[in-house]
């Protein structure tokens, strides 16, 4: 087990949070009251309809210890719950639990901080008055957090934290983990209620959602001149940037990373996506589609390659150029890149990554990657320590290389502004835009059209890079006409 950081937020406790290194889950079923038996662990992937999966290794498995040192029983059970919840659709998400974990463990922490200082609360206190239930109390206590200046915490993460409260007492519950008489009054009120959202198609409907009196409400953003919402704050790049961009990217010397940043900006796909396509994906696309300039390429559920994305089964078609496609599979014919594929855990097959590092691993770890090294079956080339200890990418380096583009962009254009990767795929979005209104077609097929490259759950996402240049040419007109209002009613200016 690995221990992991205390909390920086002053609370009087000890309790930490540890890791199961290579963790296998276990069923227990009692025969007798004294007599375990243990079985594999088994789920079945839905999403691919295999059998059932069993003997499924967990890396970095998250273990919660009380002040004293001693596990904390309701919260491992409630992590365990989680996992088994988590695996009836899909392989357990390792870092949605680490998540879970952490906001529980700021939980765990907060009433130890209070008992120390003798106040009478526990993980089951809920008396008759709510106002000294354990949950309202840590409500207050975090909405007191947010409103210090400055606040060390964020809004979203208060929200986050209750949540995770939240759903933990609901999992108690649901889940049978502790007795309904232990919880003597309801943790919280729910009701439903009723949310308007736009479907794909552009139609208006309400959804039913539960929420409860203990949720902390995050006031809606209000748009941010310059940038896009598309998973993040993003800003596009202008044409004499991607110039820019372009011609430093030739003079770079590092092909793998210029034809990793080609790819983004000419499909708007997102990091994680570029960086765990495979070899067969782009061959197959060229031998299947031999005269078609642009070719769809299937990513997400059903396929090899991931999206970020909160569900299980999301997927869509990227739109790959010709042109693109053609210079990728000529860099992955080529010695430098079969050198790399004989150095990674695949080998030399068409079934690897596209861009592997010069010690051939991946630049971002896919879910296929993790579910192959379980299979005792799929390499025999490395031994089962290394199918199951293996550093788990997730870009990084991808971002140390563009941190070193931007450096050498700006000993040259000393004006140049930082980006970060993401921003490819609000320019790919600004682009498309940009090049169909100037050919005249109509807004509404525009933003149909570009909802189904990008993958876009919400067409408001989409609506957004439609309205993203009439806003800040707006914008821009006000302060052009307020700098010059100002200016006529500075001392010493004509009358």
């Amino acid at each position: 087990m690995s221990k992991g950081n205390k909390s920086k937020e002053p609370l009087n406790s000890s309790a930490h949070l540890s890791t199961i290194k290579t963790f296998v889950p276990q069923r227990v079923t009692y025969d007798e009251p004294n007599k375990a038996t243990f079985a594999p662990y088994r789920f079945t992937d839905y999403k691919i309809q295999t059998s059932d999966i069993e003997d499924g290794i967990i890396r970095d498995f998250p273990v919660l210890f009380m002040g004293n040192g001693e596990p904390w029983d309701l919260g491992n059970l409630y992590l365990m719950w989680k996992m088994s919840e988590m695996a009836l659709y899909d392989p357990p998400n390792v870092k949605t639990l680490h998540t879970y974990a952490n906001h529980l463990l700021l939980y765990r922490r907060w009433i130890e901080h209070n008992q120390s200082e003798g106040g009478v609360v526990h993980d089951l206190h809920f008396p008759e008055d709510a106002r000294e239930r354990v949950t309202y109390r840590y409500r207050r206590y975090l909405l007191r957090q947010i409103r210090k200046t400055p606040p060390p915490i964020s809004i979203g993460v208060a929200k986050a934290r209750m949540s995770t409260v939240v759903a933990f007492y609901r999992g108690l519950i649901s889940g049978g983990l502790v007795e309904e008489s232990r919880i003597q009054n309801p943790a919280y009120e729910s009701k439903i209620a009723g949310i308007p959202v736009v479907t794909s198609l552009g139609l208006k409907r309400i959804i039913e959602v539960e929420t409860t009196d203990l949720s902390i409400r995050k006031p809606s953003r209000e748009s941010d001149p310059g940038f896009l919402s598309d998973g993040g704050k993003l800003r596009p790049l202008s044409l004499s940037e991607q110039k820019i961009i372009s011609t430093a990217l030739s003079e770079y010397g590092n092909r793998v990373f210029e034809l990793i940043m080609l790819t983004a900006l000419t499909t708007g796909a997102r990091k994680q996506t570029t960086c765990t396509l495979r070899v067969k994906h782009i061959r197959e696309l060229l031998e299947k589609n031999k005269s078609k300039n642009e070719l769809l390429l299937k990513v997400g559920a059903g396929t090899s390659v991931d999206v970020k994305t909160k569900g299980n089964n999301k997927f869509y078609r990227l739109h790959v150029p010709r042109q693109l496609a053609e210079m990728l599979i000529n860099y992955a014919d080529s010695a430098d890149a079969v050198a790399r594929r004989k150095k990674s855990f695949y080998g030399n097959v068409d079934d690897n990554y596209l861009f592997l590092t010069e010690e051939g691993s991946p630049y971002y770890t896919s879910k296929a990657e993790i579910r192959d090294r379980q299979n005792p079956s799929y390499s025999t080339r490395i031994s089962m320590k290394d199918r199951v200890n293996f550093s788990i990418k997730t870009g990084k380096a991808v971002n140390n290389l563009l941190g070193r583009l931007i450096k050498s962009i700006k000993l040259k254009h000393a004006g140049f502004s930082k980006f970060q990767f993401h921003d490819t795929r609000a320019t790919y979005g600004m682009n498309f835009v940009r090049y169909y209104i100037s050919k005249g077609y109509s807004p509404d097929a525009i933003v149909e059209q570009l909802r189904i490259r990008m993958g876009h759950n919400n067409i408001q996402t989409t609506y957004g890079y439609l309205s993203y240049d009439k806003e800040n040419e707006l914008i821009s007109a006000l302060d052009d006409a307020y700098d010059a209002y100002l200016f006529a009613l500075s001392p010493g200016s004509a009358e």
